[in-house]
C-alpha cells in the first residue's frame, strides 16, 4: 500500500465502488448490501491478507494456493446472488474495465 500515492488509492476505491455498484445493477452479485458495505468489507480482508503475515508470522502461513483457494470460495459464497442471471456478458465487460483501469494505475506507477 505504501507504493501507492493517494491518486492512485483514491483511483483505486473509487473503482471498486463503481464497479460493486455495476454488478450489483446486473445481478450479478447480492443486492442487500449496500455497496460501501460491501466495499469496506473487501478492503478490510484485502488489508488482513497483506498484513497478516507479520502478525501470524512465517512459519504459521498457509501456502499460497491454499490462501488463493479458500479466499474465492469465501468470497464466492459471500457475494453470489440468490438467482444468478441468465447473460453474464455485462459482468464480464465490468471486469475486464475494471481490470484495465488497475492495469493503467500500475503503469503509470512504473
Amino acid at each position: 500500500m505504501d507504493t501507492f500515492d493517494q491518486k492512485s488509492l483514491n483511483q483505486l476505491v473509487g473503482h471498486a465502488e463503481t464497479y460493486v455498484a455495476q454488478l450489483q445493477q446486473a445481478g450479478l452479485i447480492r443486492t442487500d448490501l449496500p455497496v460501501p458495505v460491501m466495499t469496506y468489507l473487501m478492503t478490510a480482508l484485502k488489508v488482513g491478507v497483506i498484513t497478516a503475515p507479520d502478525l501470524v508470522g512465517q512459519d504459521h502461513l498457509p501456502s499460497m494456493e491454499q490462501v488463493a483457494q479458500a479466499l474465492s470460495d469465501l468470497i464466492r459464497r459471500w457475494l453470489s446472488p440468490e438467482q444468478l442471471p441468465r447473460e453474464t456478458t455485462v459482468g464480464k465487460q465490468f471486469l475486464a474495465e475494471w481490470l484495465s483501469n488497475v492495469i493503467n494505475i500500475e503503469e503509470q506507477l512504473e
